[in-house]
């Protein structure tokens, strides 16, 4: 699946926000930008993520090294408020 860019940077940004809320806020109504196979599967790694079951950076194929990575190849940067 060949993600458009403006929808990369949307997703890492919610990745972000699961990983550390605090760090990273993310507006939830951001998910209606993107497709509805996108946005669901959002939804589901937050009920992952919710229930225990799976921690965000856990799976990732390189875990928390990949999700920095990503912030950084995006210019994401933690709030300063926090």
């Amino acid at each position: 699946m060949n993600i458009p860019r403006r929808w990369a940077k949307r997703l890492v940004r919610f990745l972000a926000g699961l990983y550390n809320g605090q760090d990273y806020p993310f507006d939830l109504s951001e998910l209606r930008g993107l497709d509805t196979k996108l946005a669901n599967a959002c939804l589901i790694i937050s009920i992952f993520d919710r229930l225990g079951i799976a921690e965000v950076h856990k799976n990732l194929a390189n875990g928390e090294r990949d999700l920095h990575r990503w912030l950084e190849d995006y210019h994401i940067e933690p709030d300063s408020r926090s």
